[in-house]
């Protein structure tokens, strides 16, 4: 995994000095990710932060940002706790408001890249919602690898 995760970051072109942020939802795929990241960083020469979007929807929403707090302090990366408010009462449904915010809370961290942990079933949920809603061909892919940084916008990485 560290090699397709370093195949990744080289075919990004990520330059030392860059500033990666890890989507820390504080699942395996996303802890995975940041060990690994973490194992990368210092050798690549780039610097490595956290960001957990806390939503407040789930009971234990308080739990995973101490589990989040908790890990990167035991590597000594820091974490970008970032809260924010979900209409529950949004006509595209919560999920979609909660996917929302949590995007706009992302885009707002300062940073080259984002870096998200994804498996197949992510893939493969993102391709059935796009084609349920009406997808061209362009939507018909899954979530690509890199997708490289645009304007004042950083650019994204799901090795």
């Amino acid at each position: 995994m560290r090699d397709a995760v370093a195949g990744v970051l080289a075919a990004a072109g990520l330059a030392p000095g860059s500033r990666v942020c890890c989507g820390l939802s504080g699942g395996v795929d996303s802890v995975t990710l940041l060990h690994l990241l973490h194992d990368l960083h210092g050798g690549l020469g780039f610097e490595l932060v956290a960001a957990h979007v806390h939503h407040g929807l789930s009971p234990n929403a308080d739990t995973w940002l101490a589990f989040c707090e908790e890990r990167c302090a035991r590597l000594g990366i820091d974490l970008l706790p970032l809260r924010v408010k979900v209409a529950r009462d949004d006509p595209q449904g919560l999920e979609a408001a909660a996917r929302r915010a949590r995007q706009a809370a992302l885009e707002a961290v300062p940073c080259d890249w984002l870096a998200f942990g994804h498996h197949q079933d992510d893939q493969a949920e993102t391709l059935l919602f796009r084609l349920f809603r009406g997808t061209g061909l362009r939507g018909a892919g899954a979530m690509r690898t890199i997708e490289p940084p645009a304007g004042a916008r950083a650019g994204r990485l799901r090795p």
